[in-house]
């Protein structure tokens, strides 16, 4: 099934009306942008750490969307599943923001000593100063 928040609850929506919908994903790279448009649609969400999920040595050999699928429904069916805490979308922004701003201060770090290491290669020397290289 195509993995659209929209088009599972207009499907669910038609072959189960009002029924109680519940589901569950493993957090990952998209972050929790799923998680919230699913619960606008009515559908009762909860994110999970995937290292949290009981796995068999089976079950990692012969790992696939399919066995994946049935073990969280199973796991949640069981309620044996804790949900990971998701922040606020403006918590997210601003720890975004600071990774950000950290990201550049490294960035421009790593330049400044390429630069100095090529002048050095290159036999220009100098001595570095407040604000300097």
């Amino acid at each position: 099934m195509n993995p659209n928040p929209e088009k599972l609850s207009k499907l669910l929506k038609k072959h189960y009306s009002g029924a109680e919908y519940r589901s569950v994903y493993e957090v990952g790279f998209s972050g929790f942008c799923t998680h919230r448009k699913l619960c606008e649609l009515g559908i009762k969400n909860i994110v999970i750490n995937p290292a949290d999920v009981p796995t068999s040595g089976k079950e990692r050999d012969c790992k696939n969307d399919v066995i994946d699928s049935r073990k969280l429904a199973m796991e949640l069916e069981n309620q044996t599943l804790e949900a990971v805490y998701v922040p606020s979308q403006e918590n997210l922004e601003l720890r975004n923001l600071d990774r950000r701003e950290t990201k550049l201060a490294s960035n421009i770090t790593r330049i400044k000593n390429r630069i100095r290491s090529h002048l050095n290669f290159i036999g220009l020397k100098f001595r570095v100063g407040p604000g300097g290289l």
